[in-house]
C-alpha cells in the first residue's frame, strides 16, 4: 500500500505499482482526492501500527518550489512527536528538486548557526528549492498554530527534565505531575475520543478531522510526559527535514533529524558539519541521489568525454555488447579504450578545448554535501549470484561519499527506493536477531538493543 509519508515500504509488483500511478494521475480528473487522502491516512496508521488519535495533523499542500505534504504524529513508545515530510512524488516535487542552485542562507538561518561555525566570515550555502520548501512548511505550521503547540510540548519536556533532576526523591514536588498515567488528565479536561465515526466526519473531508483544536487537546493530555521532537523524511523530504531542523533546534535542543537517502548536493561543508549536532543521514548502497550534486555530475560528464576520446571501437558495437550481455563472466573483454598517448591529435585538440572551457566554468559552483553524520548501509553477497544481498552499516565522512562520485549501475536508482531501505534494515538487524515484524523494533525494550548494535557495527 502506497502512502505519501512512507512511499513504499515493501517491494510492490510492477503491475500494481503502474495501476496505482495511473489512478493517482486521474484522481484530480474524477475528483477522488478526498477519497485517496483518507486511504493514505489509513495506510499510514496500518504501516506504523498506530492509533488514529496518534495522527495529529496532516497537510496535503503541494506547490512547485513551495510546501510539501507533511504530517505530525505521536510515537507513544519513545514519547516523541514526529514531523514526517514526503519526498519526491509529484511533478511539483520534481520542479523543487531541479531548483538546485546553491543560495547563501546566512541571513535565513537562526543566529546560533552563525555562532557555531568555526570561520565566522564564511558563506553558508544550501539548495534553493529545499530552502524554499522548508520556509513554506514553517510558515504553514505557524499560520495554523501548529508550530506554537509543538514548541510548547517540547519546552514542557525540557522543564520536566530539569524538575526530575532537581527533585529525584519520592513524593517530591512535581513528582505527581511527572508520573501522571496516560489515563489521568488535568481537572475539567476530557480525553479526546477518536473513532471511525470521527475519522469520517464531514463526509470524508479530512480538514474536519485534523484541526488545531484537536491537536491542542491531544497534546495537553500528554502534558505530564516528557515528549521530544523528531523530524524525518526521505529523499527531498529528508533535505527539507534537515533545513527545518536548523530553525527548530534552538527552541528544541533535544530535537533529532533522521534523513533517509538525502540528496548529496544539499548544503556547504560548514553547514554539514554543524548539522552533525542533530542530524543522522542514512545512505544506501549505490544510491545516486545521495551522491548527486553539480560537481559530481560534471565529473561524470568529464570522465565520459575522456572515455569517448579513448574509445577505439564503434559505439554501437559497445552498446550491443551491453544489451546482449556479451561481457562479464569468463569472457575475455575486448580492448575498448586506448592509452592517453595514443589519442589522435585532432581528438586531443578537441579534448583540450573542452577541458579549458569546463575548468573555467567549474569554479562558479561551491561543493555541496549531504547533512549530518552519515551512516552507510553497504550491500555484499556471499556465495553464488542468486543468493540474497546482505547488508551491514558503517559510519563514513560526507566528503568521502561525495568524493566517490556517481556509481553508474543498475542499482543506482533502485537503492534509493524506500522499500530497498526497509530490506536493508531487515537484513542488517537479522544478523543480530532483531525483528522488525509485528512492531518489535518500536518497543522500548528493543530500542536500546538497536542502538547497541549500531554502536558496535558502525565503526
Amino acid at each position: 500500500m502506497r502512502t505519501w509519508a512512507f512511499p513504499i515500504c515493501r517491494r510492490p509488483p510492477t503491475c500494481a505499482a503502474n495501476i496505482t500511478l495511473f489512478r493517482k494521475c486521474m484522481s484530480k480528473v474524477f475528483r477522488l482526492q478526498d477519497s485517496y487522502r483518507q486511504r493514505n491516512c489509513e495506510a499510514i496508521l496500518e504501516v506504523t501500527g498506530s492509533d488514529a488519535s496518534d495522527l495529529l495533523f496532516v497537510s496535503y499542500a503541494n506547490t512547485s518550489g513551495g510546501a510539501l505534504p507533511y504530517l505530525v504524529m505521536r510515537h507513544r513508545p519513545s514519547n516523541s512527536l514526529v514531523i514526517s515530510i514526503r519526498g519526491t512524488v509529484s511533478m511539483e516535487d520534481l520542479i523543487t528538486d531541479l531548483l538546485s542552485q546553491p543560495v547563501d542562507v546566512s541571513d535565513w538561518l537562526p543566529p546560533w548557526v552563525q555562532e557555531a561555525q568555526s570561520h565566522k566570515d564564511e558563506c553558508m550555502y544550501a539548495h534553493a528549492g529545499v530552502v524554499s520548501a522548508a520556509t513554506a512548511i514553517l510558515l504553514d505550521m505557524e499560520e495554523k498554530g501548529l508550530l506554537k503547540e509543538l514548541l510548547a510540548a517540547a519546552k514542557r519536556r525540557a522543564l520536566l527534565s530539569r524538575m526530575s533532576t532537581r527533585y529525584s526523591g519520592e513524593g517530591a514536588p512535581g513528582s505527581q505531575t511527572m508520573d501522571r498515567s496516560d489515563d489521568s488528565l488535568p481537572p475539567g479536561e476530557q480525553r479526546a475520543e477518536v473513532s471511525d465515526t470521527a475519522w469520517r466526519a464531514g463526509g470524508g473531508k479530512l480538514e474536519a478531522f485534523f484541526t488545531i483544536d484537536r491537536v491542542r487537546t491531544l497534546l495537553r493530555q500528554e502534558s505530564g510526559r516528557t515528549m521530544k521532537l523528531a523530524v524525518t523524511g526521505h529523499s527531498l523530504g529528508a533535505a527539507v527535514a534537515c533545513m527545518l531542523s536548523f530553525q527548530l533546534h534552538q527552541e528544541c535542543p533535544d530535537l533529532h533529524c533522521w534523513a533517509f537517502c538525502p540528496p548529496g548536493g544539499l548544503m556547504s561543508w560548514n553547514l554539514s558539519v554543524i548539522s552533525r549536532r542533530f542530524c543522522t543521514s542514512l545512505v544506501v548502497g549505490k544510491d545516486a541521489i545521495s551522491r548527486l550534486s553539480f560537481n559530481t555530475v560534471k565529473r561524470m560528464v568529464d570522465e565520459m568525454v575522456v572515455c569517448l576520446a579513448r574509445c577505439r571501437r564503434p559505439k554501437l558495437v559497445v552498446l550491443s555488447d551491453l544489451i546482449l550481455r556479451r561481457r562479464g563472466g569468463n569472457r575475455i573483454p575486448p580492448l575498448t579504450l586506448c592509452d592517453m598517448d595514443e589519442i589522435p591529435e585532432d581528438t586531443l585538440a578537441i579534448l583540450e578545448r573542452y577541458f579549458r572551457t569546463s575548468l573555467s566554468q567549474g569554479d562558479s559552483q561551491p561543493e555541496m554535501y549531504p547533512p549530518g553524520s552519515v551512516m552507510f548501509l553497504r550491500p555484499f553477497k556471499r556465495g553464488r549470484k542468486k543468493t540474497p544481498v546482505q547488508w551491514d552499516a558503517v559510519w563514513i565522512n560526507a566528503a568521502d561519499l561525495m568524493g566517490e562520485g556517481l556509481h553508474i549501475s543498475p542499482a543506482m536508482m533502485l537503492h534509493h527506493r524506500l522499500y530497498n531501505l526497509t530490506e536493508a534494515f531487515e537484513s542488517f538487524f537479522a544478523m543480530y536477531d532483531i525483528s522488525l515484524e509485528g512492531g518489535a523494533a518500536r518497543t522500548p525494550a528493543t530500542k536500546p538493543r538497536i542502538r547497541r548494535v549500531l554502536g558496535k557495527c558502525c565503526v
